[in-house]
């Protein structure tokens, strides 16, 4: 099978964890404009916050995207966004940008994208050698 006929398995494939991420990311980034600070402050519990969202995105990253390159990119796209968020809210009443969030943002998605990478590896591997093991006499 081509490469092209495997990108579009797997696209087909991953349709509903597309839509469950672009969801979660239009969640993300409305928390990020909302007016007033959803999580308190208080404790480090807001960058506790910052990294467990960013990190849930970016798992899915290398689980959706075909290629080591594209779901690297992706990740980086994904700080971007991070930065952006940050920049927008020195905008916004109630709100300030912080070092501090950038930083969480982005240790949550090298977190979250390398346990995706893993995870994905992990399964490709398993499925070779059972495919190995089942082409075996």
């Amino acid at each position: 099978m081509t490469r092209a006929g495997t990108a579009r398995r797997e696209g087909k494939n991953g349709r509903p964890l597309f839509w469950l991420v672009l969801m979660a990311a239009c969640l993300l980034i409305g928390g990020s404009l909302w007016p007033e600070a959803l999580v308190p402050s208080e404790g480090g519990l807001d960058k506790w916050a910052h990294g467990a969202a960013y990190a849930a995105l970016a798992f899915c990253l290398p689980l959706l995207l075909t290629g080591f390159r594209r779901a690297v990119l992706a990740g980086l796209a994904l700080f971007a966004l991070g930065l952006l968020m940050e920049a927008a809210q020195l905008f916004l009443p109630g709100r300030w940008a912080s070092l501090e969030d950038a930083a969480a943002n982005g240790a949550g998605i090298l977190l979250g994208w390398v346990l995706g990478w893993a995870l994905g590896w992990g399964v490709s591997r398993l499925a070779a050698r059972r495919r190995a093991a089942a082409e075996r006499p």
